[in-house]
């Protein structure tokens, strides 16, 4: 049995070559079929053919019947020598009432044969008497060497044809199937990972491949395993990623005590240097020349910036560690509301804030309410040499997500530094044009981020800048 499969299907069982023998096999049944139904309609209709000629000899009982009557032997004999010229008859036949007396003709005998028999009558003054019987033997010799030489014909016809179909499909099967699941089992074979390493993290050992696997079953093994491996790695990168998150978290902590520790000791000399400018300032205003004031003012200026650059950057370390309360919000009222709260930045000059209709979002009140702080004061101070300064605030939802803008006709910036934007301590203008930390947008990034959105701009040098965000969208409002 091992023999006959590895003789019908290979060494390698390819699927590719099983199918091919099934294909032919099936093409060889078919065709025993077609020739077999072909046969026996051709041999009905030959024996339907033998019996309508069997029916045709009817019309010569008249006449032996007359002759028998007669007993005209001479006339019995020529008539029934006379039908044994008929095709297929082998024998003829006629046997008188008294069952004694007999007329035959034959042919050589025949064990395939089919007899015809036909009742002999007179009628004499209105009596119908029975005076005999006629017997013909028709020979299916004829009608067998018929059925072979036909059947060999249609063996050999449909064998060609089917033969013909069967290399067609051989080809088509061996380009469509054969090839491209072999492609693929090598394909799928070759994408099963190396997972060694993270097998050694779960302590769990790979299992060879079986032999004797036909293309669909390797692809079948190839992607149990693959899925396999795959869970084993999701396991292994689990494990790795709580002990990477262990790890960060102690980091966290040492950063942050590093970070309070940094800005306690940095606050100490600053405010030292602050108090004694300050003290310098009124103790020694008298003795002071211009230049010495205006130096002084330059130091606790600096002072004061140096202080809010550590704010800015402790806040910044501060908030990828804060939790989030996501809850339902107005962003339009927030908006007005931000911005009522920065008046005093822009007192005395001529901003208009312009509030679009805006979607409500799931976000966190207190981070989002910082994250429009930053947009606008931004705007708010980019727009200063803008005798009317215009902010605009716009929003629509695609999607699950609402989609901000916050715009200004302010100086704006070059777009080849955009990239720069969002960067810690990243500026596109110098402290003395205006002020800040260069945190802000990354605080604003950092924020948005953490909610699931994400944040670019747009600008061009003296036509102002516009920042867009995306926050998750609320169906329902607060």
């Amino acid at each position: 049995m091992k023999t006959l499969n590895r003789l019908l299907f290979g060494e390698k069982n390819q699927i590719g070559r099983r199918l091919i023998v099934l294909v032919i096999a099936f093409s060889t049944v078919i065709t025993l079929l077609i020739s077999v139904v072909q046969l026996v309609f051709e041999y009905r209709g030959l024996r339907s053919a033998m019996e309508r000629e069997l029916d045709g000899i009817a019309i010569y009982v008249p006449t032996i019947a007359g002759s028998v009557w007669d007993f005209d032997e001479k006339q019995i004999q020529r008539a029934i020598d006379a039908l044994i010229l008929l095709p297929n008859l082998v024998e003829v036949r006629v046997i008188a009432a008294d069952t004694s007396t007999k007329w035959v003709s034959r042919k050589k005998a025949t064990p395939n044969a089919v007899t015809r028999s036909y009742p002999l009558q007179y009628e004499s003054r209105g009596q119908v008497s029975a005076i005999g019987v006629l017997e013909v033997v028709s020979s299916l010799d004829g009608i067998y060497r018929q059925l072979l030489n036909s059947a060999i014909s249609i063996v050999l016809s449909n064998g060609v044809k089917t033969l013909l179909v069967a290399l067609f499909m051989v080809v088509l099967i061996r380009r469509m199937v054969t090839t491209r699941l072999e492609s693929l089992a090598e394909k799928v074979h070759a994408l099963i990972p190396n997972i060694l390493p993270l097998r050694q993290v779960v302590e769990t050992h790979p299992q060879p491949m079986p032999e004797r696997l036909d293309e669909l079953d390797v692809v079948e093994w190839a992607l149990d395993h693959t899925a396999e491996d795959l869970n084993i790695a999701v396991t292994a990168l689990n494990q790795l990623n709580q002990s990477l998150e262990s790890r960060i978290h102690e980091r966290t902590k040492e950063l942050e005590s590093f970070s309070y520790s940094v800005s306690h000791d940095l606050r100490t000399p600053l405010r030292a240097i602050d108090g004694f400018s300050k003290m310098l300032m009124e103790d020694y205003e008298d003795k002071l020349d211009d230049e010495g004031k205006r130096m002084l003012r330059v130091v606790r200026s600096n002072t004061d910036r140096m202080g809010q650059l550590i704010d800015d950057i402790l806040q910044f370390s501060r908030m990828g560690r804060q939790d989030l309360s996501v809850a339902p919000i107005d962003m339009a009222h927030m908006v007005r509301t931000v911005f009522n709260e920065l008046q005093p930045l822009f007192a005395g000059r001529d901003v208009r804030l312009q509030v679009g209709p805006l979607p409500c979002v799931l976000a966190d009140s207190a981070l989002l309410r910082q994250v429009l702080i930053n947009l606008l004061s931004n705007a708010i101070k980019f727009t200063q040499p803008r005798e009317q300064a215009i902010i605009e605030v716009s929003g629509f939802v695609e999607g699950a997500h609402g989609v901000f803008c916050v715009r200004d006709n302010g100086v704006g910036f070059d777009m080849q530094y955009v990239d720069k934007l969002f960067g810690v301590f990243e500026r596109l203008h110098s402290h003395d044009e205006f002020e800040g930390t260069g945190i802000g947008l990354a605080i604003v990034r950092q924020i948005v981020v953490r909610h699931g959105g994400k944040v670019w701009a747009e600008g061009k040098l003296d036509h102002g800048a516009a920042f867009h965000f995306t926050l998750p969208h609320a169906e329902e409002k607060p």
